[in-house]
């Protein structure tokens, strides 16, 4: 099956981790439609901005839902440098199942570092 594009965002990161997107965990409906339940997200692209005028660090993670385990860091790893009015941006290819979770957060609380994630759904 064909996948279909993606885009989840703009969010703002806060200061605990939250869930910032995840494949579903079935595809149900319709008359006669026995429904998915391998669904899967392929992220492509990450683009975190920083509209403030501070330095503030970002951490994503790859895990349990609102996950912030120690050695579950992606992407960019702990702790990352946002500068100040500037941008992180991440291009590659990551597969997650519908019991993982796109998670992060920030070191501060002012809404000023905001994420969009961009990629495709698909069903196996």
């Amino acid at each position: 099956m064909q996948a279909t594009r993606f885009n989840s965002g703009p969010i703002a990161l806060t200061t605990s981790a939250a869930n910032i997107c995840s494949a579903p965990t079935a595809l149900t409906g319709g008359n006669n439609f026995g429904g998915y339940t391998k669904l899967w997200l392929n992220i492509r692209h990450i683009i975190v901005v920083n509209t403030g005028s501070g330095t503030p660090t970002i951490s994503l993670f790859v895990g349990a839902t609102a996950g912030s385990a120690a050695g579950t860091e992606s992407f960019f790893g702990k702790a990352a440098v946002l500068p100040a009015n500037g941008r992180l941006e991440w291009t590659g290819d990551e597969k997650l199942t519908s019991a993982q979770f796109l998670t992060g957060l920030a070191s501060v609380a002012s809404n000023t570092c905001i994420i969009t994630v961009m990629g495709e759904i698909g069903v196996e």
